[in-house]
């Protein structure tokens, strides 16, 4: 199975069809396995690193969110989207096969909107192909280790929020830049592998998770009725 394809076409969701196991669990992973010796290692010349998100935890349901369908889509704009990881010295748009740069093994716009999606559907959110229209611009999915032990790690996007039932085009309705990250905290991450990478990774996804649903003027723009009803185009 080669994975180029779907590494460079973004995410379009919904892909939980229903939050009813998500109310059920207080703790969720959504997690990008990596089947070692599989077809899916065949394409690739760098180490796979397979990621995974915790959901935040506890949260308390939106009231009236159920009534709110959502439409998660995830546009990948990083300028490099084959690589994940980087040493100091290798520049990751030129680097040549070894561990000196790493991959994951799920696209990381696919990771960011089933995250995304959690922690909708966890807060009693409907997600739906049809809902209003949720769109996240992917700019940085990046962990960096420097000349030391140390890692640092980060994930920027902007995300926006359109009216229902127009395309993401044009005005938004609701805008929030958001860049999650995992600085230097003194672990020592020698070796430099995929367990290491994985920490500072999902650290930093779990950062911009907890800063974008912060901002309660997010759950305002979705529960807000102007958005909710479609309206004519001009």
């Amino acid at each position: 199975m080669r994975m180029d394809a779907r590494r460079h076409a973004g995410y379009h969701g919904p892909v939980l069809a229903t939050g009813r196991n998500l109310h059920s669990r207080s703790l969720i992973e959504i997690v990008a396995m990596l089947a070692v010796g599989s077809g899916c290692m065949a394409s690739s010349q760098h180490p796979q690193i397979g990621l995974s998100y915790r959901s935040q935890s506890p949260v308390e349901s939106v009231p009236g969110a159920g009534r709110i369908k959502v439409n998660v889509m995830v546009k990948d704009l990083r300028e490099d989207k084959d690589f994940v990881c980087a040493q100091s010295g290798h520049r990751v748009s030129n680097a040549g096969p070894g561990v000196d740069v790493m991959e994951s093994s799920t696209p990381p716009a696919e990771l960011m909107g089933r995250s995304l999606e959690a922690e909708l559907s966890h807060r009693g959110f409907d997600l739906d192909s049809k809902g209003i229209p949720v769109v996240v611009k992917l700019a940085t999915f990046l962990c960096y280790r420097g000349g030391g032990p140390t890692v640092d790690a980060t994930v920027e996007f902007d995300l926006f929020v359109y009216r229902a039932g127009h395309q993401p085009v044009g005005r938004e309705f609701f805008h929030r830049y958001v860049k999650g990250q995992y600085l230097d905290q003194g672990r020592d991450f020698t070796p430099w592998n995929g367990k290491n990478a994985k920490v500072a990774l999902e650290a930093a996804l779990e950062d911009a998770m907890w800063q974008l649903f912060s901002t309660q003027r997010f759950i305002d723009a979705l529960m807000d009725p102007a958005v909710q009803a479609p309206t004519s185009a001009k």
